[in-house]
């Protein structure tokens, strides 16, 4: 097994295996900040991070014997990379937050725009909104969750008890 500034020097050189290695090696690293960050995507967005920071690791700088420094090098870079992430995903809140919540479908008629909005009768607003969400903007419940200022789990329940009410009144 290749030593660190090993895998760093051959990942820089193109070798998809040796990228593979370094993001496993730091993949405990790379789940602890995506926890941290808190939605869905956080460990996907860090590993892209780790990929395009591999290239420009000034491994002349550090030293082949200084595998701490590499070590420390990698983790600040990832930590660094922590604010950028949390103000995209605010920003993305934000965005989502704009949206217009009431429900419109995409229908041509006058009568199928009536017939949806009957469809949607049983349902609380609350419900409707989380509808709304996740079948017509394809938002997932944790985005739901920041933009309700709820729990994902509770989008979870409100979804499938209007999913169930649904089902009943329309059966």
């Amino acid at each position: 097994m290749k030593n660190l500034y090993e895998m760093v020097k051959c990942a820089q050189a193109g070798e998809a295996e040796a990228m593979e290695a370094l993001v496993e090696r730091f993949m405990p690293l790379l789940r602890k900040h995506a926890r941290e960050l808190g939605y869905e995507d956080a460990l996907e967005d860090l590993i892209l991070f780790l990929i395009e920071t591999v290239p420009s690791i000034p491994l002349e700088r550090i030293g082949q014997e200084n595998i701490g420094g590499l070590v420390r090098y990698i983790q600040a870079a990832v930590w660094h990379q922590l604010p950028k992430l949390r103000r995209r995903q605010r920003e993305m809140m934000g965005y989502l937050e704009d949206l217009p919540l009431e429900v419109e479908s995409p229908r041509s008629s006058l009568e199928e725009e009536v017939n949806f909005r009957l469809w949607l009768r049983p349902l609380t607003e609350k419900q409707k909104r989380i509808i709304q969400m996740s079948y017509l903007y394809q938002l997932s419940d944790q985005e739901i969750a920041g933009i309700l200022g709820i729990s994902r789990q509770a989008v979870y329940k409100i979804r499938q008890s209007a999913i169930k009410k649904l089902r009943k009144e329309w059966q």
